[in-house]
């Protein structure tokens, strides 16, 4: 319990319950930050680049390879959930009462989500094309 209260973000933003931490030169990851954005009506969401200066200074228990392999999730106790885990807690805490994280209760769900965000995470450059893509 004493690493999860070392763990507080005291920089997120009042009424935020959730940073999430996607890459920043990803185009498939920073368009599903703007879609995530305009479904946050109650901004219950903070999210940052993991190449923004103080990143890792502010989370210092999530290495730059996690950073690189997967989007981060840490809710105001330090909690951290990364992949489609994350997404799920995304899910839960967006509104109309988390029901958009509803299938992954669905038996295999959660199997299913992390090998399809997996494929995802590793071919996201080509599938969402980087800022430095020249397509």
């Amino acid at each position: 319990m004493d690493e999860i209260r070392d763990r507080k973000d005291r920089h997120r933003p009042a009424g935020a319950q959730l940073t999430v931490i996607y890459d920043g030169e990803c185009g498939l990851c920073t368009r599903s930050v703007e879609a995530l954005s305009r479904w946050d009506r109650e901004r219950v969401l903070e999210f940052v680049p993991y190449q923004a200066a103080g990143v890792t200074s502010r989370f210092p228990w999530i290495s730059d390879e996690e950073f690189s392999r997967a989007i981060q999730v840490v809710g105001s106790e330090g909690e951290t959930w990364a992949g489609s885990r994350g997404l799920e807690e995304i899910l839960r805490a967006l509104r109309p009462s988390g029901v958009l994280a509803l299938p992954f209760r669905v038996p295999g769900a959660r199997r299913l989500a992390q090998t399809v965000y997996g494929w995802v995470a590793r071919n996201r450059r080509h599938l969402g094309c980087s800022r430095h893509c020249s397509l």
